[in-house]
């Protein structure tokens, strides 16, 4: 029960960020807290731990989308640079290494490696995500596909139908997103009268 609750209040999550939304980082507090004790009853480890990793970043994204009042929905989508991809990169193999070694030595973790990378990308994605960077929503579709698989092998049948579900609004959100920042540019381009 608690599963299928943890995996509706996701879903109403990320169905609010990607409509940019404030709400879905408040619903994502409770989808956390519900998660936390599922991941961790299921001996996901990392995935629990990230749940509270995700708590803060949600309280942090509600912050980011709310400051400036009423003319925030306001940071505007953006792209990340070279420098902000190579560093995402770089803190996400540490990471990855650091969290794999550890559940894998010190914990009955079934997938230690595997779970340690998909978090540490996870952290990277919440990071774009909460600066609204547009290749947020590519980077959780590949992360929700292997997610997915994992899932289903641990027998957690309500969250790989979320995280299927996942996919198909983050390829959404792009695509929204997308178009949004293409016609905001081309907005701002004719006001200054560039090309």
């Amino acid at each position: 029960m608690i599963e299928y609750l943890a995996a509706a209040t996701g879903l109403v999550c990320v169905w609010l960020n990607a409509r940019k939304q404030l709400w879905g980082w408040v619903i994502g507090l409770v989808s956390v807290g519900l998660y936390a004790w599922v991941f961790w009853q299921a001996r996901l480890y990392a995935d629990a731990a990230l749940q509270g990793v995700f708590a803060v970043s949600s309280v942090y994204g509600l912050w980011a989308w709310s400051r400036g009042g009423a003319a925030s929905a306001s940071r505007h989508i953006s792209t990340g640079g070279p420098a902000e991809w190579a560093l995402l990169a770089l803190l996400a193999a540490a990471a990855t290494v650091a969290g794999g070694y550890c559940l894998s030595r010190y914990t009955d973790h079934p997938r230690p490696w595997l779970d340690a990378a998909l978090t540490a990308g996870s952290l990277a994605a919440q990071y774009q995500l909460a600066h609204k960077r547009l290749e947020n929503w590519l980077v959780w579709l590949v992360l929700d596909a292997v997610y997915v698989g994992l899932y289903l092998e641990q027998g957690l049948y309500p969250t790989a139908a979320l995280f299927a579900c996942y996919m198909a609004l983050a390829a959404w959100a792009y695509r929204g997103w997308k178009s949004e920042r293409t016609s905001s540019t081309a907005g701002i381009r004719a006001s200054t009268g560039r090309s």
